[in-house]
């Protein structure tokens, strides 16, 4: 070797590419056949990223000398980092075939035919390195990598640690040693070994990275989010560091900002490779559909789904999608999908139970919900539907006895004494309804629907002021909701807070101009204090909406009534009958109109339509006596009183009533019992009745 090229190696060692390209320059001048002088001046051509000048000096040390590995592993190098994969391996293979003892080769050929994906001879050639050179470290590290993807992960740590004990300052290695640990759960050992590589490698962002995925795992969103922004600031494109971001971001529900996160980590790694694509297309289609753009998330899952067709997770999420936007039949054959891909996976038989629930076939859901529960008896959204199916089945107990499995299983569960409460409702048994909402309040504070559901309750108990502090809760939570605020009217009328309640019912038409329910409501309102035309206007926008209701057309007859407006309260009366033939309301107000009108027979046909509808009616009969009173049937109108007083003995209007009765037929002491029974009762002319009557006797 002449001196020139002595020099040249020695100043390309050192790192000094243009003074070792002079030297080798020179040194080829005088010996243009000089192999290792085209070999090293290649290295330097590369090192200066003149890639096409270095292929040619690698080219020409193999044309003078082919026999030298060394030559070949340089040029496979190369190709190598210009991604000629197949180049490369041929130049590997063809180094180990003329000195199969040349570790740093096998080396590279695993790392080679990892890039394409040949895992097993990939791990075979990391083996042979190893077994030449045990001390190689980054042949050992290159082995966790395969285990990494074969996931070996009791390997992967073996490689790593032996890649650490050779090497303890070899970053890479302690920052995917804490990758591993990070997917073992193992957060505190990720969290060291995150740390070292980051003191190892300050100028590197992926420790920052991989940091601020730990601090999220365990909640610290905040630690998370700076760890994230010291990556960008070292590295802006650091596309894992923009996605982790944006999904901590969506964590503290800043779904606009994880949204502009995603698209930036989307743009930087997109095309780089169809599973990292697709993973960035999922990515963000779930930011989409929290901020409930189900269109723009449903286009990213089918993008993620058409890069990688064989992952039953994107089906299942864009189920979910379709499910959102009652594409049933969709979001079905999606599951189907996932399940086809995956037979054991409980959450596609969970899912598609859900999807069934929809589509009403309960019997199906009950069926998926058992079947994913085989597969995973812990996964609680299957009990959840279960329970819902049973429901819909009217099996209100074993609905009640899987919300309770789910309770032992997630004792702080809220959603599931939400839902247990429900049924209880339905069971009548309030008590323990009472208790499931107080459990789920407590374990949820913020959920408006569990005070509004308790504060009805209390309200059916004859609470009202503990209904009414409820519903004061519930719209603290949920301001402008107008059922609630129609409930919290319903409990103002009944503490003769009419104001307060006209003002819930305007502001639920405020809030909600379609929800009719606040239009009846304010309608009973306003004819409760005589405001019958006002009410009327609310009754006919009610109607405009909803003309099959029968009662709202009932309501609009009684209005007319008591205006005296007996035509118009008829028309209305027969409409609501005509749509319901067994409405005894709508028969007993045609029987008061036809009272007024004097024409007792047709009044009291209608009130013995009403009875024979609803037997137990007493204010019909009261109705009815009243009217064979008039018409002279003395006995059938205390025949009448007889049967009402057997219904509520303790109202003294209806002894009163009859006594009046008894009078007329001249059952003197009849009537004076009836009185005197009136009187015990309370009844402000009993005494007068009394004093005329019984105390001549």
């Amino acid at each position: 070797m002449n001196q020139f090229a002595a020099s040249g190696i020695e100043k390309y060692n050192e790192g000094n590419y243009e003074a070792a390209l002079k030297d080798l320059n020179l040194a080829l001048t005088l010996y243009p056949d000089h192999a290792q002088g085209y070999a090293f001046r290649g290295k330097v051509y590369e090192a200066l990223n003149n890639t096409d000048a270095a292929m040619l000096d690698f080219n020409r040390a193999i044309d003078i000398n082919p026999e030298f590995a060394g030559h070949y592993a340089n040029r496979g190098y190369l190709k190598y980092n210009l991604k000629d994969y197949e180049g490369a391996l041929l130049d590997y293979n063809k180094a180990v075939l003329i000195s199969p003892d040349f570790a740093s080769v096998y080396n590279n050929r695993g790392i080679t035919k990892a890039k394409i994906k040949q895992f097993a001879s990939a791990l075979e050639d990391f083996d042979k390195a190893i077994a030449l050179n045990p001390d190689l470290h980054t042949a050992w590290y290159q082995k966790g990598l395969i285990k990494t993807r074969l996931d070996d992960w009791d390997g992967v740590l073996d490689c790593y640690n032996m890649a650490i004990k050779l090497n303890p300052d070899f970053g890479q290695a302690w920052l995917r040693r804490g990758q591993v640990y990070y997917r073992l759960r193992e957060f505190d050992n990720a969290q060291r070994d995150f740390y070292k590589a980051i003191e190892l490698g300050p100028e590197f962002s992926n420790g920052y990275t991989s940091l601020g995925t730990v601090k999220d795992s365990v909640k610290d969103f905040h630690g998370a989010i700076e760890l994230f922004n010291r990556a960008l600031s070292i590295n802006p494109l650091d596309y894992k560091a923009w996605s982790e971001r944006g999904h901590t971001k969506a964590k503290l529900k800043d779904y606009r900002s994880a949204l502009d996160d995603l698209n930036r980590s989307f743009e930087i790694r997109a095309g780089m490779d169809p599973l990292d694509d697709s993973l960035a297309y999922e990515d963000r289609g779930y930011i989409k559909e929290r901020l409930k753009d189900y269109r723009g998330a449903l286009d990213d899952m089918d993008m993620a789904i058409k890069l990688v067709p064989d992952a039953p997770s994107m089906y299942i999420n864009r189920g979910k999608i379709k499910e959102k936007l009652k594409d049933y039949a969709g979001a079905l054959a999606d599951l189907d999908k996932a399940i086809f891909l995956n037979p054991s996976l409980a959450i596609g038989f969970s899912n598609r139970a859900v999807i069934k629930l929809m589509l009403k076939d309960y019997e199906a859901a009950v069926a998926d919900c058992n079947k994913a529960l085989s597969l995973n008896p812990d996964l609680l959204t299957a009990y959840e539907t279960r329970a819902s199916a049973k429901e819909k089945l009217k099996d209100f107990r074993g609905a009640t006895a899987d919300l309770s499995l789910v309770l032992q299983l997630s004792p702080g569960r809220h959603s599931a004494y939400f839902s247990r409460a429900l049924i209880k409702e339905k069971l009548k048994d309030f008590k323990s309804a009472l208790d499931d909402y107080n459990r789920s309040i407590q374990f949820n504070p913020d959920h408006s629907l569990s005070y509004n559901n308790r504060g009805f309750i209390k309200f059916m108990n004859k609470d009202y002021t503990g209904a009414l502090a409820d519903y004061d809760a519930a719209l603290l939570l949920a301001p402008g909701f107008p059922e609630i605020l129609c409930n919290r009217g319903t409990a103002k009328e009944k503490l003769k807070d009419y104001s307060g309640a006209m003002q819930d019912y305007n502001k639920a038409i405020v809030v909600s101009p379609h929800y009719y329910t606040a239009y009846l409501k304010r309608g009973h309102l306003k004819a409760k204090s005589k405001n019958y035309s006002e009410a009327l206007i609310d009754y006919d926008v009610v109607i405009a909406a909803t003309p099959g209701n029968y009662e709202i057309w009932c309501l609009k007859g009684i209005a007319h009534y008591y205006l005296g407006n007996y035509p118009d309260a008829l028309i209305n009366l027969d409409k609501a009958i005509a749509l319901n033939h067994r409405y005894a309301e709508a028969y007993r107000f045609k029987g008061q109109v036809k009272f007024k009108q004097f024409d007792l027979t047709a009044a009291i046909d209608e009130y013995t339509k009403a009875i024979e509808l609803r037997p137990r009616y007493k204010e019909v009969y009261n109705d009815r006596a009243f009217a064979r009173q008039k018409a002279n049937d003395l006995k059938g109108a205390i025949d009448d009183w007889d049967i009402v007083i057997s219904i509520q003995p303790d109202d003294s209007n209806f002894y009163y009533n009859r006594g009046a009765a008894k009078i007329l037929l001249k059952d003197m002491q009849g009537a004076c019992s009836d009185f005197s029974k009136a009187l015990d009762l309370g009844h402000p002319k009993a005494a007068g009745a009394i004093n005329r009557f019984c105390n001549k006797c």
